[in-house]
């Protein structure tokens, strides 16, 4: 029975490439990197309302389509707000 070598290895594919850096693990400059992902964080309002409950007493009135518009200052809280 004769031996058959086996096939060659496929080609390569090129590396996919997320957010400027390549699937494959070759990592970049980091230092460039960081310069371009670096946000511009004066440019963020610095939060100042920390209440942890917010009242809300409403009077809403709909329109004929029974749509209503509803404007209410919430606190400046990271978290999710139910109305109930």
């Amino acid at each position: 029975m004769a031996t058959v070598p086996p096939p060659p290895p496929a080609p390569s594919a090129p590396p996919r490439i997320v957010n400027g850096i390549p699937e494959n693990g070759d990592i970049p400059d980091i230092k460039q990197i960081e310069e371009d992902s670096s946000p511009n964080l004066s440019l963020i309002p610095t939060r100042t309302d920390f209440r942890e409950t917010a009242l809300w007493q409403p009077a809403l009135h709909t329109n004929k389509n029974g749509d209503v518009v509803l404007e209410f200052q919430m606190p400046e809280a990271v978290t999710r707000w139910q109305l109930l």
